[in-house]
């Protein structure tokens, strides 16, 4: 791997640990432009235009708000899982589905030395999306169903007698609505 790729991919996790979007935005970008091209941004390689009854996988995040759907529902705040999609594409609709291994978003704020910054624990949110897309150019309007599970960090877990191993966390769905933004297309 060749040493600006490598400085890329450790500036990369960084930005994910410390929960930046726009700085991790922009170093996805670095990472996934040509190098022929380095004037051509990146996120044209994910072109939804003419593409019809074709299924296409690829990296990319959702920006998302919703309704939990629980005991009390309660209205979401804005969203954005990291993850691999799947859509199969009609003329102008579409289905979705995705995997994510994480959100950007924070459920909260958490105690440490830089409040103002969420604990790397809270951007843990194994998830996944389905539902159905309205295509709006290359990005696609989304609304579905979001399952997610967030671990809790293991100082707010309380010591339980072990008989067999348990992940404490939350399990939430919440029914949403928003945009999904390809970053890279796999076909």
């Amino acid at each position: 791997m060749d040493p600006e790729k490598r400085r890329l991919l450790k500036e990369l996790f960084l930005a994910i640990h410390h929960r930046n979007p726009a700085e991790t935005l922009r170093i996805l970008n670095g990472l996934l432009s040509d190098p022929e091209h380095p004037d051509e941004l990146p996120l044209a390689r994910s072109r939804r235009a003419d593409r019809h009854r074709q299924w296409v996988a690829s990296l990319g995040f959702s920006s998302i708000s919703g309704l939990r759907l629980s005991k009390k529902p309660r209205l979401e705040p804005l969203r954005m899982p990291l993850g691999l999609s799947l859509e199969y594409l009609f003329k102008d609709w579409g289905v979705h589905l995705m995997l994510f291994p994480m959100d950007f978003t924070p459920d909260g704020q958490t105690p440490g030395p830089d409040a103002t910054l969420p604990s790397t624990m809270s951007a843990i949110a194994l998830g996944a999306q389905v539902g159905i897309l309205k295509r709006s150019g290359d990005t696609p309007l989304t609304f579905g169903l979001d399952v997610r599970f967030r671990p809790t960090a293991r100082e707010a877990v309380l010591e339980l007698p072990k008989k067999r191993f348990r992940l404490p966390g939350s399990w939430q769905v919440t029914g949403f609505t928003g945009y999904h933004f390809p970053l890279l297309d796999f076909n």
